[in-house]
């Protein structure tokens, strides 16, 4: 792994993915799921990572779960690192005018969820993009559904 330009090519990476990122995380404030209830939120994070090739398992603990796992650098590496962003909303009437507001009435994303899960989303894609300049091992995308819930 070189250093030197390894700080050019991530900045590149994050570039190339934060217009996309930006616009998940309007969509899903605007399209916020109570607790339990993430079934489009998980639906659209298991598409994303299809898409850019990342391995993933769903329906992670019989929820709405998903995980994902990207395999860094050269060779077989013994360090497992964890990423985790939450998905759900919380039952509160947004009230602020957006372009992005919550079209669910009564349902929200007060505590920034939305945020966590397009966040997550982003560092996803910019690793899966350097993963051969990483160091060996293996990268878990936790995205948690029901946080604000004892099934979370």
């Amino acid at each position: 792994m070189e250093t030197a330009p390894f700080l050019p090519r991530l900045r590149q990476a994050v570039a190339a993915v934060l217009p996309d990122i930006i616009a998940l995380r309007h969509d899903l404030h605007r399209n916020p799921e109570l607790s339990g209830s993430e079934e489009r939120t998980a639906g659209i994070v298991s598409e994303w990572l299809a898409r850019h090739g990342i391995p993933h398992e769903t329906r992670v603990g019989d929820t709405w779960g998903v995980v994902g796992v990207i395999e860094s650098g050269q060779g077989r590496g013994d360090r497992t690192f964890a990423l985790r962003g939450d998905m759900d909303a919380l039952p509160i009437q947004e009230e602020r005018e957006t372009s992005y507001k919550s079209t669910v009435p009564g349902v929200m994303h007060a505590c920034g969820h939305d945020g966590h899960t397009a966040n997550l989303m982003g560092a996803a894609l910019v690793l899966n993009a350097l993963k051969a300049d990483l160091p060996p091992g293996r990268i878990k995308l936790v995205f948690q559904p029901a946080e604000e819930t004892v099934r979370g």
